[in-house]
């Protein structure tokens, strides 16, 4: 009797070390899981920026830039309307002097979904126009910024911090600082 108790012990102290070293091994499983997955939303992060920042690099039209620049602005508040997208066509054709000032808008459009942080779009377009625009023309061009965001029901936040950080990054005063 004494040798099938030991036989059980033995069977049972075996089970029991078995079924620990399995949860062990799960959890360095799930622990690799983790990293791996934390690893490929990392890599996924970087190339959707460096893929962002390719749609924005490859403007070097000033005309190209402002058609993006007023598309996301009026994008910021809700879809754009098509009463805002004709006003739009109106003052790049009227402000910029574009010849077909829907195909500057179509290209926005789709710029736009791309890169849907209007922040983002200021920041590596205002080099572009900080060394092709000069003072009058970078004037003209805040001002279409808020006649766009003045278009939405109200012009929204975002809209008001987008036109503030474009006349920053354009190096021109604001209206409140008095000389």
């Amino acid at each position: 009797m004494h040798i099938v108790g030991f036989l059980l012990a033995l069977i049972g102290g075996a089970a029991f070390w078995y079924y620990r070293y399995k949860q062990s091994r799960e959890m360095i499983d799930d622990a690799v899981d983790v990293v791996g997955r934390a690893r490929g939303a990392y890599k996924r992060r970087q190339f959707r920026n460096k893929a962002e920042a390719s749609v924005l690099a490859s403007i070097d039209d000033p005309v190209q830039a402002v058609s993006v620049l007023l598309v996301g602005l009026a994008e910021a508040a809700a879809p754009m309307t098509s009463e805002t997208e004709a006003e739009i066509e109106t003052m790049l054709r009227d402000i910029t002097g574009a010849s077909d000032p829907a195909e500057y808008i179509a290209f926005a459009k789709w710029a736009c979904r791309e890169v849907p942080d209007i922040d983002q779009s200021i920041r590596r377009l205002a080099p572009l126009w900080n060394n092709s625009l000069d003072a009058r023309e970078k004037n003209d061009l805040v001002a279409m910024a808020d006649d766009v965001a003045a278009l939405s029901d109200g012009t929204v936040i975002a809209q008001q911090n987008a036109v503030k950080r474009l006349r920053r990054e354009l190096n021109l005063p604001s209206p409140n600082d008095s000389f």
